[in-house]
C-alpha cells in the first residue's frame, strides 16, 4: 500500500510549489537578518561615538568647575586685598583729616 512519488501528481506540484515558497521566505528572512545585523553595528558604533562624546564632556565640564573654582578663588582674594587697602586708605584718610584739623588750629 506504498504509494510512489510520481511527479505529475498534484500533490507533488503543490508540495514542490510550497517547499519554493518557503525557501523564499527562507531566503528573505536571511537577508532581513543581514540588514538588520548591519543597522545594529551602525547603532552601536554611534552610541559609542556619543558615550566617547559625553564623557569628554563630562571631563571638560570638570576642568570648567575648577577652573571656575580657582577663578572665585582669586576674586576671593582680590576681594580681600581691595577691603585691606579700603581700610589703610580709611585710616590714611582720618590721618591726614587730624593734621589738617591740628594745623588748622594753630594756623589760626
Amino acid at each position: 500500500m506504498s504509494e510512489e512519488a510520481n511527479p505529475n501528481d498534484p500533490r507533488f506540484a503543490e508540495i514542490e510549489s510550497t517547499l519554493e515558497r518557503l525557501i523564499n521566505s527562507q531566503r528573505q528572512l536571511l537577508h532581513a537578518q543581514v540588514i538588520m545585523a548591519d543597522g545594529l553595528n551602525r547603532t552601536e558604533k554611534n552610541l559609542e561615538r556619543v558615550s566617547e562624546a559625553i564623557a569628554a564632556q563630562a571631563e571638560a565640564g570638570k576642568r570648567t568647575d575648577q577652573r571656575l573654582e580657582a577663578l572665585a578663588e582669586q576674586i576671593q582674594k582680590l576681594a580681600d586685598g581691595q577691603k585691606h587697602s579700603d581700610e589703610h586708605i580709611d585710616a590714611l584718610a582720618d590721618i591726614v583729616r587730624q593734621l589738617i584739623e591740628r594745623n588748622g588750629k594753630n594756623g589760626h
